[in-house]
């Protein structure tokens, strides 16, 4: 089926692969900043060297989740949740039933979530796709993630991919970047239960966060081997 197979297409290869881009990076982040003292007390003098992966990796984490908070285009299509939102109210009669019902409940309510979106995995399976789409678009729409979005396209828009003359630009936060990934990796989990049987979270947990840790715990032993050796 064509509409769920671009929905499928939306998530495997744009917003999971971006969130996989922003939780290794922010892995790896968060590991420079734990030996930040030893990075800038030891005689090796590494420091330079972490500052331009610290930089590259900031660079990546922003990109990855600005693609995911793209607005559609219809001339050039990315994928992007508000696209993918906006294909399950336009297509919602073409989907699939839902293969997990079960699965898809227990993922929805991690969130509190309207009475009519869990009743109608069962009763209306044809109005779920609207149902979800705008519970997803009044998350959106609440202040710090209309914030965090306007001041990562900003920082995005302004700094990376252009260079602006602007005096400052006011920065998203990390907590606020975590967040928004948050609600993406809901939204793949919740989709992916519903059309493609697919387990992305289990109990409220993304199960592809322990992957894209890994090159943050090499880093770890990295960091152990390089200091270990130079005390």
């Amino acid at each position: 089926m064509q509409t769920r197979d671009q929905i499928k297409d939306i998530i495997e290869n744009g917003v999971v692969k971006d969130i996989f881009l922003f939780e290794r990076s922010h892995a790896m982040i968060q590991t420079i900043k734990k030996h930040s003292n030893t990075i800038d007390s030891n005689k090796e003098n590494f420091k330079d060297l972490f500052i331009t992966i610290y930089s590259a990796l900031t660079t990546e984490a922003v990109l990855a989740v600005a693609r995911i908070y793209d607005n559609p285009n219809k001339n050039y299509p990315t994928r992007c949740l508000k696209g993918m939102l906006e294909h399950l109210i336009a297509y919602s009669k073409e989907l699939p039933e839902i293969k997990e019902p079960y699965q898809l409940k227990l993922s929805l309510e991690t969130k509190i979530v309207p009475d009519d979106l869990i009743k109608a995995i069962q009763d209306s399976p044809t109005t779920f796709p609207n149902l979800l789409s705008d519970f997803i678009k009044k998350e959106l729409e609440k202040p710090e993630n209309v914030d965090a979005i306007k001041k990562l396209k900003d920082l995005r828009d302004k700094a990376m991919a252009h260079n602006e003359r602007v005096a400052q630009i006011d920065e998203p936060s990390w907590v606020a970047l975590n967040d928004l990934c948050d609600l993406s990796k809901y939204v793949v989990g919740a989709l992916s239960w519903a059309y493609f049987s697919t387990a992305y979270t289990v109990n409220g947990k993304y199960i592809l966060t322990d992957d894209a840790q890994k090159t943050s715990y090499s880093l770890t032993r990295l960091f152990n081997k390089i200091y270990s050796d130079s005390a």
